[in-house]
């Protein structure tokens, strides 16, 4: 497994696994700017592929659990840029600044420590969230509404995601009130299980909810991608499972 997807390891892997995507750059929600090279699925409108792909701006807070492991964050999403706040082992707890056109920025709070991934790289491909949404797009998926069903308070629409051939099935729950905001996942790959909800979401969001701090070069020290990777190499493997952010 790559570093890439170690950073963006748990939900978003076992949904790409589901996917069938590669290890290669993903498209993000709306961000054809930065893959220009590939052109956009088109989906009917209302389809759930499509609600993936037109996600709106929202602030919510996301709890993730894969198998045994559960853990919390929060995440903050303005047009194609991106705040999410969730723990990577072995770094503990993180935040990602995903900027198109700009570097992407891996944030460790807890070490006062980061690190940069190269402007021309899709932002997406260390995006847990964007690679998420993106492995609901892939081609194979077969998608069919079941249903409404109460998520914190909200009517949701259901759909369940089936692929010809794989031990597999997905649930994802749109809130009609939130502009078609996905607001849970359910899952299953072969034996693994997996979900997501979106908790306390908001459809108002700042330019200061999805920007970098503004000290980051002077209250932090950046650290170069071969150190990022070489953490993961002796590391990532066996490190216990994340904490929950305090």
């Amino acid at each position: 497994m790559t570093t890439r997807l170690k950073a963006a390891a748990g939900l978003a892997a076992l949904i790409v696994t589901f996917g069938g995507c590669t290890t290669g750059p993903v498209a993000g929600p709306t961000n054809t700017a930065s893959n220009s090279n590939s052109a956009q699925p088109v989906f009917e409108p209302g389809s759930a592929p499509y609600i993936a792909l037109h996600q709106p701006d929202y602030r919510a807070t996301v709890t993730v659990t894969t198998g045994p492991l559960t853990y919390t964050g929060a995440v903050a999403r303005k047009g194609d840029r991106w705040k999410v706040e969730l723990p990577i082992p072995p770094l503990a707890n993180s935040t990602l600044y995903v900027r198109p056109g700009e570097q992407t920025i891996l944030l460790m709070p807890e070490t006062k420590r980061y690190v940069e991934f190269p402007a021309g790289q899709d932002g997406s491909v260390v995006n847990p969230m964007a690679m998420t949404l993106e492995g609901l797009t892939k081609p194979g998926i077969r998608f069919e509404q079941a249903g409404t069903e109460t998520v914190d308070g909200r009517t949701c629409t259901k759909y369940r995601a089936t692929r010809e051939g794989d031990d597999a099935e997905m649930t994802v729950f749109v809130a009609k009130d939130l502009k078609d905001l996905i607001v849970r996942i359910d899952g299953r790959v072969e034996n693994k299980t997996f979900s997501a909800t979106w908790a306390n979401p908001t459809l108002e969001v700042t330019d200061a909810d999805v920007a970098p701090p503004a000290d980051l070069a002077s209250a932090f020290t950046k650290m170069e991608i071969t150190e990022f990777q070489s953490v993961f190499a002796s590391g990532a493997e066996s490190a216990p499972g994340p904490a929950k952010p305090q």
